[in-house]
This record gives structure tokens, sequence and C-alpha cells, in this order.
């Protein structure tokens, strides 16, 4: 169902978490291949690694800066203080 809404919405970006792992993996396949094809770029939380072709290393496509991904260590719960 998340996956419909994120179809019929169509944002510029969307976040699945663990939102494909009761599919099989053709199936999952055909899932990101649509979302590519409409545009959408997925920032996905997932335990398979099968469609690693999916991923992009360094952020979006389109992005002129590099992006830089570190560890998030916070003594404060509520809101993040990290940068």
């Amino acid at each position: 169902m998340g996956m419909a809404r994120l179809f019929f919405q169509a944002p510029a970006f969307g976040v699945l978490d663990e939102c494909t792992n009761a599919t099989s993996v053709d199936v999952e396949e055909g899932l990101y291949a649509h979302a590519e094809s409409l545009g959408i770029t997925l920032l996905t939380i997932t335990q398979r690694t099968a469609l690693v072709r999916f991923w992009l290393p360094a952020g979006p496509r389109a992005s002129k800066r590099p992006w830089r991904f570190s560890a998030c260590v916070s003594a404060h719960p509520l809101p993040s203080v990290c940068s």
C-alpha cells in the first residue's frame, strides 16, 4: 500500500523503511525500477542487498555538492543536535 501511495503522489523523494521485505526480489526490483522511471529518488532502509544497482554512493545524481555521511552522537534525544 505504501508503494502505491508513493507512485500516486510521485514526490521528488521517498523514504522506504523495510517496505519491500515481504516481496520477492523480482517484484522489489520492479517497484524500484518504476520509482526510478517516475523520477522518485528513494532513501531506503533495508536488510537486503539484492538491488545494489539502484543505490547511489553519495547523494542524488543532480547534486553539485558532495554529501558527507558521519555518525550522529547526541546527549539530547529530542530535538537532534547533530550537525
